[in-house]
């Protein structure tokens, strides 16, 4: 026999020892093992036979030890001997204590026990101890649990073959250990670095681990004076996203955490998960998530396998850190979060962090996965110890000059402001060691600190090399590739990319005598804001220098217009109010101008646009107050003052609708509402974006100024064809009193008018053209819902088969005389008979739907005629914000949400009794005013505002009366309607819930990008239950969208027993009705049975019989 088979058999003897010692809790057992054991068996065949098990089981241990060689060659031989020497004598002298106080909860956990009191560490030692722990474990598992006496029915060998098993997969885990110390070491050394930065060239080294100031987090919703250390939130919360604006510190402290979990302290009580570091920028896009991870991540050469990130990542052993979502541009960035949330999912124990500026918060269906958390501004004693280490990392600064620095910035209150974030504190370090001048502001300091860096690193390179770039040369090249990323939406780039954009703004400097390879040298290095990697790729020090430049290279090329049109763009945010800092006034106020105007006509933009605003206006103390003003009114009333006109001629389109003054009153705002959804959607199906166009309302019809360089004759084309289409889909769903009869006009300015812009001739020309005999009578004498009429200009730039469509006509109306062209769309040439609509094609709404939606219509007329939109818009800025209805219904089990009965009287007490029998919202079905304010008084769960929404009127009117959710019926409008209210009712900080009927629905709710989603038993207009709608629908909608369920759910039992549909909610209706009996116990026991089905799927059983009270 072997030495190393002798090492081999004393671990599987031991193995055997510890598990009889502990499933008989004998410490006898575990001294004596087979000899102790032979005393409790009464006859010589059951020794015999406990004998043959004994050693087969010993023999399997020692066995599978011995093939460790073979399964892991990369092991010396000799090496696996004296590991296996040793942790026999370690495992003989192992007290039964240290067993005892394991609990056999899991393998991984008695390594981490008997490693603790163990200072060997060879990989052959980790292999062998692994797959040692995970056999007494495979023992345990198996061996029958019994309370008293003996039985010896099952045998030891029973067991043998599944042991030797689970020790195979442990010896590969084990084998990774030494991986797992390889890959944390790398990350430690890899990010354990501070870069401090400064216009003097190189500081001394400091590792992060060491020079970091641990900055707090809050949560986002809640007191602002919670802030707790970041490892605080992170035990509480494995899914956290923190959230932090420019130089907030998001990407150093995701640096710290990884450093602080690679650097794994051996004899801790639990071990540190092992960070994965993610720069979201540069995310790979893969099928399987694991895949994306180990390509993205921070990595060693070779990466590590798969294998060994999936284990990690599934026994929760992995910390996953992404970095910076808002650095991947907007197209891109559902995928990173898609991605995110696979994880999350697909490995619950997981830890993952995430940062992003606010701006790029996910959709509620993935925020919901992670807890929020902002980062808190620095207190004093972090402050003083910023600036403790940035002087202790610059070799210049003496004794002398440190304390004037922190007299200056730590402790004058004049800078406070100005020291919130890391950044703020590094660039008030910088400038203020030079000057004693303390900046006023924020733009103020940006271009003081850039002043300093572009002059002083001239003259320290000159005084080393000649000098080839001027300070005005260095600032306008760096402003064109900073212009040139944001623009381009691109964080870094490749050195050719760099060189090959320099090259052409160099052809443009012609007294600059160097090529782009020595101009860009002379950009990078200590001192400047650009710098280099390993790689070869080029980026600035950070974004917000980016920002700066790039605004600068906007305020110089006098790109007012380019920021007004880009400036609901997220990444254009901080680059806009940058700009506006430095623009001239006249130049300022076109740019207010432009946001005010675009906030007052594009109401899906209008909360950010605003928010750009007063921004910009935070920024320019001289013109703060006015502008300031202005925001106010807009935000109350929806109004702002008129867009600045200009000189490139542009399409105008004049709409008017038939009929219009015949109508009663009650339909005159429904059909108004009606026009403008659909027109929205033609313009932007004509490739004319609507939020890019000037609209005005005039009466009975609308004036759209298409933007300056927008393709005329195209939009002339496709823009009538479009508005057609949608027009017949809107008449299809309506009764005879919604449909629509619609004439329009199409004109351009040209050369010799008068005046552009809103009052210019071109408006005027269109505005006769619409109300013309030849327009009036085209449409009068066809059976088409649309007539268009075209000036003779226009009419040229169509094609053949287009412009042969048209008629030619004359236009007189007072001193217009002019040639046009008109034809009709959507109908032949039938003259229309009376008292009979022939127009109808296609699939309508049932009468009783289309009734429904009439009456919606003409419920918002009368509502809106008593208290006006603005009245309702200023109601709702001052309301109390929404609350989180998305994780109120995103919780475990079943939900339930209670339909009140205002008719039943007590809305208050019905309000209450649902809260006290567990619903997790209430609907309130629209009536009066105060039945939903005594509501939202009663309790503080989320109140759904439920009415068929036709109009914009009612998302105002909800969160002026404090709803949370919005019930928005896909039926009741068309898909482009559907999409722009989900748009504004998210803007107003709400959750919408749209209610479909159909498959067809879901998949436009799908599209609208909604995270919640009502199916709708019942069939739109009626009372009746469309029968299987809920099995129908409910599995093909995707995982992380809020399901409920409304109507075909009669009961609990029926709650209970409906499984594989993925409900997250159900509504309840009539438990308020009168002689329905119990309201709180009908709520109580639909709540019972959600959690009961929840408890139920998690055990994996099948349908329980409820019991509920």
């Amino acid at each position: 026999m072997s030495e190393l088979e002798v090492h081999a058999l004393r671990v599987g003897a031991w193995v055997s020892r510890a598990g009889l010692g502990l499933w008989l809790d004998d410490r006898r057992l575990y001294r004596d093992g087979q000899a102790a054991l032979k005393s409790k068996i009464a006859t010589a065949l059951d020794r015999r036979r406990l004998e043959r098990d004994w050693d087969q089981l010993v023999d399997g241990v020692a066995e599978e030890l011995l093939a460790i060689p073979t399964r892991h060659p990369d092991l010396p031989v000799d090496e696996l001997g004296a590991s296996l020497y040793a942790l026999g004598e370690h495992l003989d002298l192992l007290q039964f204590e240290v067993l005892w106080a394991w609990g056999r909860d899991d393998a991984v956990t008695l390594e981490g026990l008997i490693r603790n009191t163990e200072q060997e560490a060879t990989r052959a030692y980790d292999v062998a101890l692994a797959m040692t722990c995970a056999a007494l474990h495979g023992v345990l598992a198996r061996l029958p649990d019994i309370a008293e006496g003996f039985s010896w029915s099952t045998g030891l060998a029973v067991i043998t073959d599944e042991v030797r098993s689970v020790m195979v997969q442990a010896g590969d885990r084990g084998a990774h250990n030494d991986l797992e110390a390889r890959y944390r070491r790398f990350v430690a050394g890899a990010l354990d670095r501070l870069d401090r930065w400064s216009v003097d060239g190189p500081m001394s080294h400091q590792n992060l681990s060491s020079a970091y100031v641990s900055l707090g987090v809050r949560p986002r919703t809640g007191s602002a004076d919670v802030v707790m250390p970041i490892v605080d939130a992170l035990e509480s919360s494995r899914h956290l996203l923190v959230l932090g604006g420019p130089g907030a510190g998001k990407s150093t402290l995701l640096r710290w955490l990884a450093i602080h979990a690679a650097q794994d302290e051996p004899h801790a009580s639990r071990p540190r998960p092992v960070p994965f570091f993610v720069r979201a920028a540069e995310l790979r896009d893969e099928a399987d998530p694991v895949r994306q991870l180990v390509l993205s991540a921070v990595h060693p050469v070779p990466r590590p396998p798969d294998e060994w990130v999936r284990e990690l990542l599934t026994r929760g052993s992995a910390l996953v850190l992404v970095d910076g979502l808002d650095e991947i541009p907007v197209r891109g960035r559902s995928g990173g979060w898609r991605w995110l949330a696979e994880v999350a999912k697909r490995f619950p124990k997981a830890r993952v962090v995430v940062t992003t500026r606010p701006s790029a918060l996910p959709k509620p269906s993935v925020a919901t996965l992670f807890d929020v958390v902002e980062l808190a501004p620095m207190d004093s004693t972090q402050i003083r110890e910023f600036v403790w280490h940035w002087c202790e990392a610059n070799p210049n600064m003496d004794d002398d000059r440190r304390d004037t620095l922190y007299r200056m910035v730590a402790e004058n209150p004049q800078v406070a402001h100005l020291t919130t974030n890391p950044l703020m504190c590094r660039l008030l370090c910088e400038l203020l060691s030079r000057r004693s001048t303390v900046p006023s502001g924020v733009s103020e300091l940006y271009k003081a600190v850039w002043d300093l860096r572009v002059h002083h690193h001239g003259h320290r390179v000159a005084t080393g090399r000649h000098l080839r770039l001027s300070p005005r040369e260095k600032s306008a090249l760096l402003e064109q590739v900073a212009y040139r990323l944001v623009t381009e939406k691109r964080s870094e780039v490749d050195r050719k990319w760099v060189v090959a954009l320099l090259g052409r703004e160099l052809r443009t400097m012609s007294q600059v005598r160097c090529s782009p390879e020595e101009a860009l040298d002379e950009l990078i290095g200590p001192g400047t804001v650009l710098r280099e990697s390993a790689e070869g790729r080029i980026e600035f020090l950070h974004r917000t220098f980016r920002d700066y430049l790039a605004a600068q290279a906007a305020v110089h090329q006098g790109s007012v217009e380019l920021l007004v049109r880009l400036s609901h763009e997220e990444q254009w945010d901080d680059l806009v109010a940058m700009a506006a800092a430095r623009l001239a006034p006249d130049d300022f106020e076109h740019l207010m101008n432009g946001l005010l105007d675009r906030a007052a006509t594009e109401a899906g933009y209008r909360t950010r646009l605003l928010n750009v605003a007063r921004e910009c206006a935070t920024l320019r103390p001289d013109l703060r107050e006015a502008t300031l003003d202005r925001i106010a009114f807009l935000g109350q009333s929806g109004v702002a003052a008129p867009a600045s006109t200009s000189p490139v001629p542009r399409l105008v389109v004049a709409i008017d609708i038939a009929n219009y003054t015949r109508r009663a009153s009650a339909h005159q705002l429904a059909v108004q509402g009606a026009l403008y959804d659909i027109l929205r959607g033609a313009f932007d199906e004509s490739g004319c974006p609507w939020e890019t166009c000037t609209v005005e309302g005039r009466g009975d019809g609308v004036v759209v100024l298409a933007p300056p360089h927008a393709d005329s004759g195209l939009i002339s084309t496709l823009l009538p064809q479009a508005f057609a289409r949608a027009l017949k889909r809107h008449n299809a769903m309506r009764s005879t009193d919604g449909r629509l009869d619609v004439r329009m006009a199409l004109a351009q300015e040209e050369p010799g008018d008068r005046k552009p812009g809103r009052d210019g001739a071109a408006v005027v020309r269109a505005m006769r053209m619409v109300d013309s005999l030849a327009v009036r009578k085209a449409l009068r004498e066809s059976i088409a819902p649309l007539a268009v009429i075209l000036s003779d200009p226009l009419h040229k730039r169509l094609g053949g088969d287009e412009a042969a469509a048209y008629q030619l006509c004359s236009v007189i109306a007072k001193e217009t005389v002019m040639n046009a062209w008109v034809r009709t769309f959507g109908g032949g040439k039938q003259r229309r008979s009376r008292g009979l609509d022939q127009r109808a094609s296609g699939l309508r709404l049932p009468f009783k739907a289309a009734e429904v939606v009439d009456r919606a219509h003409a419920d918002v007329a009368q509502r809106a005629s008593t208290i006006s939109l603005d009245q309702v818009m200023r109601r709702a800025a001052r309301a109390v914000p929404a609350k989180d209805a998305w994780s109120a219904l995103h919780r475990p089990g079943i939900d339930v949400i209670v339909e009140l009965d205002l008719a039943a009287g007590r809305a208050a007490w019905q309000a209450e009794e649902c809260v006290r029998g567990g619903a997790a919202a209430v609907a309130v079905p629209i009536g009066p005013p105060a039945d939903f304010a005594a509501v939202r008084a009663a309790i503080d769960v989320p109140l759904l505002y439920q009415d068929v929404v036709v109009s914009s009127y009612q998302v105002h009117e909800a969160r002026a009366l404090g709803a949370d959710l919005v019930l928005l019926t896909a039926a009741a409008v068309v898909p482009g309607a559907l999409a722009r209210l989900v748009g504004l009712v998210e803007s107003l900080g709400m959750t919408p819930v749209i209610d479909v009927h159909t498959l067809s629905e879901a998949g436009q709710a799908l599209e609208t990008g909604a995270s919640v989603i009502c199916v709708n038993a019942r069939r739109f207009g009626g009372t009746t239950d469309s029968e299987g709608a809920l099995d129908h629908i409910l599995p093909e909608l995707p995982l992380e969208v809020v399901k409920i369920a409304r109507g075909g759910i009669r009961g609990p039992e029926e709650l209970v027993a409906r499984t594989g549909t993925g409900l997250d909610a159900v509504v309840l209706d009539g438990v308020f009705r009168e002689g329905t009996g119990d309201p709180q116990r009908a709520i109580r026991q639909m709540v019972s049975a959600g959690e009961l089905r929840w408890e139920h799927h998690q055990a994996g059983g099948d349908r329980p019989s409820p019991h509920l009270g």
